[in-house]
């Protein structure tokens, strides 16, 4: 694709970034970093449902850029797919965080976020652009989304991965887990976590666990609110509840799992720490 088209994608992008928003700029910008299936979904929901917060979703995801409909709509999602939008978004980082994430929004507006995935600011070159234009973004704060059960999160994407239904956590399947592929994953995962959190060193961080904001939702949500300077409100998600099963129900070959990880320091993960209901994993 030629200069012209990515210039003419590129205007295509930028006016509909308009007629989502407005001129407003004095907000506090934030980003919700997090790995796989550890609830970004639902905590970007749970966000977009306060009105002084505009919350984006995947909009670094490699193969399409997510946004909502509209500033307060996350129930349905416009995805642009057009080469020339990415490319432009690829090709210029910093315009695109600065002009069309962190851009002019609505009067009302106090603060604006996007969700990150770490493997979204891997290792290619674009990747580290996108992390420089971020970490050169004025105000920035950041929400940092852990899950303490990685196994529960690998468990999690494999089942997305086989069903191709990444909102939802109940599940009839029982799938076994390639053993290899599991380690390399609990690997990467703490890899990638700990090279973003270096890189992240100066921006202030709100670590936030998803295993606490099941157990006492409204308590960490009060204080993730403080932490952005909006007034507490009510948060609700559109994301319903869902039945989950333990690990040694949910996993064929459990057995051969628990031995592996037996003596190591994911071994904790063979443990439920959380046997009510849960919420969407995404």
């Amino acid at each position: 694709m030629g200069w012209k088209n990515i210039i003419v994608a590129s205007s295509n992008l930028l006016r509909l970034r308009e007629n989502l928003a407005g001129s407003h700029h004095d907000y506090l910008p934030f980003l919700i970093l997090s790995a796989p299936r550890s609830g970004s979904t639902w905590l970007q929901s749970l966000l977009s449902s306060h009105p002084a917060i505009v919350c984006h979703q995947e909009l670094l995801h490699r193969r399409r850029i997510e946004l909502p409909l509209d500033q307060k709509s996350f129930g349905g999602i416009f995805k642009w797919t057009a080469k020339g939008e990415l490319l432009f978004r690829n090709f210029f980082p910093a315009t695109f965080v600065k002009c069309f994430v962190y851009g002019g929004y609505q009067e009302n507006t106090r603060a604006v976020g996007v969700k990150i995935l770490y493997e979204h600011l891997e290792g290619s070159r674009t990747a580290r652009h996108f992390l420089s234009s971020l970490l050169a973004t004025p105000r920035l704060k950041l929400i940092h989304l852990v899950r303490r059960n990685g196994l529960r999160a690998y468990l999690s994407h494999v089942l997305a991965l086989k069903t191709k239904e990444w909102r939802l956590v109940s599940h009839t399947e029982q799938p076994s887990l390639n053993i290899g592929a599991t380690l390399s994953y609990l690997q990467r995962r703490e890899r990638l976590q700990a090279q973003l959190l270096q890189a992240f060193a100066q921006v202030p961080c709100h670590t936030l666990f998803y295993e606490d904001l099941i157990a006492q939702t409204e308590a960490e949500l009060s204080g993730l609110m403080r932490f952005l300077q909006v007034p507490e409100r009510s948060l609700y998600s559109p994301l319903v509840r869902q039945e989950r099963r333990p690990l040694a129900d949910s996993i064929a070959n459990f057995r051969e799992v628990e031995k592996a990880l037996r003596g190591t320091h994911w071994e904790n993960y063979l443990k439920d720490s959380i046997t009510a209901k849960t919420l969407s994993e995404g």
